[in-house]
């Protein structure tokens, strides 16, 4: 009898409670911050089984669906959230908790549905309305959104979050005058939050108020936001500011030069190049045939004087324990006399790189972008997502383990940090997610607690930065036949010499052509939002 008054106690302070589950400490534990020790915590709770009682067991796989969450884990938080549900149908907490976990996958309308039941049983629920609003703008059906969010705001004058999210949406639509309001009104009802500030920074800098934006950008930093995210903005700006400065008091204006070249050469350079960024290019064979053949010396220095633009271009083919992939070379090599014939200053071709080589060129491109106006960076190769994690594979990878990838491959992260400096826009284009052979065969680390994917992760990359992957999260891309390109380098090389596309109708125009040759089975997304400005390749 004493036995069932305990388990009675643990269960009402558990419903009651909230965090502090009961004294015990793998109770506490289980809604602990740290997340690995939460997951231990939480699964030894769970491992009894049937005997624990509802109010036990859905708060526990709550908390360990966080910890999850938190460790970019989302396959295994999706799964404790819906064991969840299957205990309590109605728990509209679970829900809204499993829905964010697939809009951070980019599983979208996956989380639009959980919104739909959540309101369906609260119809005055103001975060549900927010959320699905806020997945509707990553879909960018941006009157959705908007109606959504302003009936989170009806039900709750003083929703911060929802503010700061419709005015993403009324910046989205160059309607900068209601994204200012709603992002003084986040500031308001939030003042310490470091996003408000850097929502309305993010706006002030679509207008081009740079003054602003930089003070704005600044407070966030100041009130703590995350570093890798804030640092680059505020570079950003003050590169923009400094430009704009020197642009002004230059008398008469200096045109920016073309990267010099050898005689009878682009600047692009080969992988036998060693020099660093900024120098004269040793260039590949192929690609001065082909440039000869189309002439382009008149259209690059007339680029070159508008914007200077700089790319990096690798393709890891070799693989030393794996099998040799035909494509990446010719994708790469193809793309780089691409760039060069639409008035790149410099391309950098690297073929089949091991991980230090992989890092000394990012690090290189990483100085010379934050003298450009563009900088582009793609790769092709095998790619794969662990824990939420995003790694480009290199040549000499063995990835035996789960644990070994963070120690042999490169984190898409570093990638992004090596545009991030660019003036004006920093693309990533990955096609990156073929059917990968090291998953198949690598060991289980860590008691199973990463997921391991075939392809890559849904990804949210921060400011003037844009990510293509030829094929969605989660999905295989195709390599193409022999002899032939990818069918995504396909598409982009029919469509990166077409005058007139701006860069986000260019990418709908590559996903349909793929989508069409593939049959539907390969889907390329891109991940990111551009400031209020048109990009183009090749403008005319």
């Amino acid at each position: 009898m004493r036995g069932c008054l305990a388990i009675i106690a643990v269960a009402l302070c558990v419903a009651t409670c909230g965090p502090a589950l009961a004294q015990a400490p793998a109770q506490r534990d289980c809604a602990g911050p740290d997340p690995n020790v939460a997951i231990t915590a939480c699964t030894s709770i769970l491992a009894a089984g049937k005997r624990l009682p509802p109010p036990v067991a859905v708060p526990t796989l709550r908390f360990r669906g966080e910890a999850y969450v938190k460790l970019k884990d989302y396959d295994h938080a999706i799964a404790d959230y819906t064991a969840g549900l299957r205990i309590e149908p109605n728990n509209t907490r679970l829900m809204i908790l499993r829905g964010v976990a697939n809009r951070i996958k980019g599983e979208y309308d996956t989380a639009i549905a959980d919104y739909d039941t959540v309101l369906r049983i609260d119809p005055n629920n103001a975060q549900a309305y927010n959320n699905r609003g806020y997945a509707y703008r990553w879909k960018s059906d941006y009157d959705r959104a908007l109606a959504d969010l302003n009936q989170a705001i009806r039900i709750d004058p003083n929703y911060a979050l929802a503010y700061s999210n419709r005015a993403i949406v009324y910046r989205l639509k160059l309607d900068f005058a209601h994204a200012i309001a709603d992002n003084n009104q986040a500031i308001r009802f939030a003042p310490q939050a470091p996003p408000a500030y850097a929502g309305r920074a993010a706006t002030y800098e679509a207008q081009g108020d740079l003054a602003r934006a930089l003070a704005d950008y600044r407070q966030a930093q100041a009130l703590g936001a995350r570093t890798e995210r804030i640092e680059p903005a505020i570079r950003r700006v003050e590169q923009r500011i400094a430009s704009a400065a020197s642009t002004a008091s230059a008398q008469p204006p200096q045109p920016a030069s073309p990267q010099p070249a050898p005689p009878g050469g682009t600047g692009v350079r080969s992988q036998q190049g060693g020099q660093p960024a900024g120098t004269p290019q040793v260039q590949q064979p192929n690609i001065q045939q082909a440039n000869a053949a189309t002439g382009t010396g008149a259209t690059q220095a007339a680029t070159a004087a508008r914007e200077t633009r700089v790319a990096l271009v690798i393709g890891n083919g070799k693989y030393a324990n794996a099998p040799t992939l035909a494509n990446p070379t010719r994708d790469a090599q193809a793309l780089a006399s691409t760039l060069q014939r639409v008035g790149f200053n410099q391309v950098t071709l690297k073929l089949d790189l091991p991980r230090d080589k992989m890092l000394e060129e990012l690090r290189a491109f990483a100085s010379a972008a934050e003298h450009a106006d563009w900088a582009v960076v793609y790769f092709a190769g095998h790619g794969l997502e662990v824990g939420g994690v995003n790694y480009l594979v290199p040549t000499e990878a063995k990835l035996q383990s789960d644990r070994d990838v963070s120690f042999e491959g490169v984190p898409l992260e570093q990638v992004l940090q090596s545009v991030e400096g660019a003036r004006k826009l920093g693309l990533v284009v990955l096609d990156a997610c073929r059917d990968n052979p090291f998953v198949s065969k690598m060991t289980r680390s860590l008691s199973g607690t990463r997921s391991v994917g075939t392809g890559l992760a849904n990804i949210e990359p921060e400011g003037a930065v844009l990510v293509a992957y030829a094929a969605k999260h989660g999905q295989t891309a195709l390599d193409g036949g022999a002899g032939a390109n990818s069918p995504f380098m396909t598409a982009l090389l029919k469509n990166l010499e077409t005058p007139g596309l701006e860069i986000n109708l260019l990418f709908r125009k590559i996903h349909d052509d793929v989508m069409t040759a593939t049959g539907k089975r390969q889907e390329p997304f891109t991940y990111g939002s551009l400031p209020a400005e048109a990009f183009y390749f090749k403008k005319s």
